[in-house]
């Protein structure tokens, strides 16, 4: 009789330490990860950035307990390849991120200037008037295509530092392309009061969607990707999530 009692209650906490197990693996098991890329996301910003706040907005509305870790986006993207992280955001489309990723709907707009020192010689009326000069791409980001296919025809060359504001200043480079708002936010703190040092070219040279990338090798991504969408789309209706609509330029 002890024998089947002490039987029966090692089933049972055996039952609870495996639920117990499981509740934890599952809530670990979803990790996100992203970087440093402000007013976007970052650690230094409260709640973490625009969209750091929105993505896990919509994690609340899917139920989903969820951690966002912030690391070094070369690594940001190979933990995700390789299905460590789930996803991570925000994310431009490109042919080849298409093959290594799966994406949500948008969840960001981004309308990108050119920038250059105030002193450069560039007269730029389009994209053929960067000819023979040099483009700063920060390290992880994508290219505009027409520059991409001018860099692979040796028409313009490419540095990739993490950073490109002072390599325009130094002369190192001589113009790039960023969105208008991670601009902003990065003369202020790289540059102080020799931002104004830097002048914009061109406006609205490039308007793109960021997205959240889901992991083709995690388990629950293909799940975890449906289920994103859905809230999204939910927080969108009831209006406290802005639908995002691309502008045609």
């Amino acid at each position: 009789m002890i024998s089947m009692f002490r039987r029966g209650c090692l089933i049972v906490c055996l039952s609870i330490t495996s639920l117990l197990l499981f509740t934890l693996y599952s809530s670990a098991d979803i990790r996100l990860a992203t970087g440093e890329y402000i007013p976007y996301t970052s650690q230094e910003i409260v709640g973490g950035g625009r969209s750091t706040e929105l993505v896990q907005r919509v994690f609340k509305e899917m139920n989903e307990p969820m951690l966002i870790d912030f690391l070094p986006w070369k690594r940001v993207r190979a933990e995700v390849e390789n299905g460590t992280y789930v996803a991570a955001f925000p994310y431009m489309k490109t042919h080849e991120r298409r093959r290594e990723f799966l994406f949500s709907d948008p969840i960001l707009v981004w309308e990108s200037d050119i920038y250059a020192s105030r002193d450069t010689t560039i007269q730029y009326q389009d994209f053929s008037d960067l000819s023979g000069y040099t483009q700063c791409l920060p390290l992880g980001n994508a290219g505009h295509p027409t520059l991409d296919e001018m860099y692979r025809q040796g028409k313009i060359q490419r540095v990739s530092p993490v950073s490109c504001w002072k390599m325009l200043l130094r002369g190192r480079a001589d113009f790039m392309v960023e969105d208008r708002e991670v601009a902003k936010a990065q003369l202020l703190r790289t540059l102080g009061d020799d931002r104004d040092q830097i002048k914009t070219l061109a406006h609205g040279v490039r308007f793109d969607f960021g997205y959240v990338i889901f992991s083709k090798q995690h388990p629950r991504a293909k799940e975890l990707l449906e289920k994103f969408n859905k809230a999204l789309r939910q927080l969108i209706e009831i209006g406290e999530i802005e639908g995002l609509k691309l502008v045609d330029h």
